[in-house]
């Protein structure tokens, strides 16, 4: 399941990518997904020390895909405008990476020869919008080959970060303790009837029934109508339904759902529903990035296809843990209840990388996502 270092690959595009693949501009090579709380920061600094890669003009999250979420976009029916959104989002790295070249015929092919470069970004929250996986394989012209890397966490401990940096000032546990349980209560009642996939069946890297693909859009509109059915209080998960009533966005903020945002066998589903592959996914988790440095590192350059060459190999073989102010932690019962959560949908994302061609490390996705 690790991918051996490989320093050559060609890319054919289909005769509607090479019309939209504007040769002053060349997309990123490879996009950081999330999850939101894992140690995207800390991995994102790692990465500034590859010799071979450049971040772009607004350096690590460019969030240029979540303020496209109103409407879906397909590219066969919408080509001028999938194109004109590539060039605002490729204009984010002026003339790099050019570890991507294209000749006039729509063939790529990817080299280390030189100073070329690989352009980069980790935006987290790309990760947990579903509607995000189909905008940006709309967009991209070379959406059949970019590279996604996720890092994971526990999604107990994820969660309990994430309260205190919604609110770093205000929160307390016990206002996280009763957030997380609400939602916990709102979670039990309408996710397995709105955004759950696990029906669909995945084997061997095949979609073996791509009929039972919903996108995000109707999985929002389906959480929106249960919320109603069900008498729920609607500032739940505001910031995925605020094109429905964007006048009051502004108050559901303390409830866009943290909980929820830990259930990432779903999440991914929706990537690959969106039509990109398992082995276009490399996948590290927060207990690797701790524990091996260098190793995770090594697994990224040949993931890229690129030498392990550093600027300052020292930093990152002593390792930088951005973002790790502590915080009060929820109590043992309350960590019991979302441990039992979890449970199964940990053990579904498991079963999925396990058994199709994601760039995994079995050791540290098993130790990370059955802890319990």
């Amino acid at each position: 399941m690790l991918l051996a270092g490989c320093f050559a690959m060609l890319v054919f595009l289909s005769p509607m990518q090479e019309a939209s693949l504007d040769k002053s501009y060349l997309p990123p090579t490879a996009i950081g997904l999330g999850a939101q709380k894992a140690g995207s920061t800390t991995l994102f600094a790692y990465m500034e020390e590859f010799k071979w890669m450049e971040k772009g003009n607004h350096g690590k999250e460019i969030h240029f895909f979540d303020k496209l979420t109103e409407h879906p976009l397909n590219r066969s029916t919408q080509p001028a405008q999938a194109q004109s959104l590539y060039k605002a989002y490729a204009s984010e790295w002026p003339k790099a990476s050019q570890g991507l070249l294209c000749t006039e015929t729509g063939s790529c092919s990817m080299s280390i020869t030189g100073n070329q470069t690989d352009a980069f970004e980790f935006t987290p929250v790309y990760l947990v919008d579903r509607r995000i996986a189909s905008l940006m394989y709309n967009v991209l012209p070379h959406s059949d080959t970019v590279k996604l890397l996720v890092l994971l966490r526990d999604p107990v401990e994820r969660a309990n970060s994430g309260y205190w940096q919604a609110s770093p000032r205000s929160m307390t546990i016990e206002r996280a303790t009763e957030l997380a349980l609400e939602e916990l209560l709102v979670l039990e009642q309408v996710y397995n009837n709105t955004l759950s996939l696990n029906h669909l069946e995945i084997k061997g890297g095949q979609m073996l029934n791509p009929e039972g693909c919903v996108g995000g859009w109707e999985q929002y509109k389906r959480l929106h109508a249960e919320l109603n059915n069900k008498r729920i209080d609607a500032q739940w998960f505001g910031r995925y339904l605020k094109h429905l009533f964007p006048q009051e966005y502004e108050i559901y903020k303390s409830k866009e759902g943290h909980i929820h945002r830990g259930i990432y066998v779903d999440q991914i589903r929706t990537y690959l529903c969106a039509g990109f592959r398992p082995e276009q996914f490399l996948i590290l988790t927060n207990g690797e990035l701790r524990d091996d440095q260098i190793g995770a590192m090594n697994r990224i350059a040949q993931f890229m296809q690129r030498p392990l060459s550093l600027q300052h190999e020292g930093m990152v073989d002593r390792g930088l843990h951005r973002n790790s102010k502590p915080h009060a932690l929820f109590s043992a019962e309350v960590t019991a209840q979302l441990e039992a959560f979890y449970k199964p949908y940990n053990e579904e994302l498991v079963k999925l990388l396990l058994e199709n061609n994601f760039n995994i490390n079995p050791h540290y996705i098993l130790k990370e996502l059955q802890k319990y």
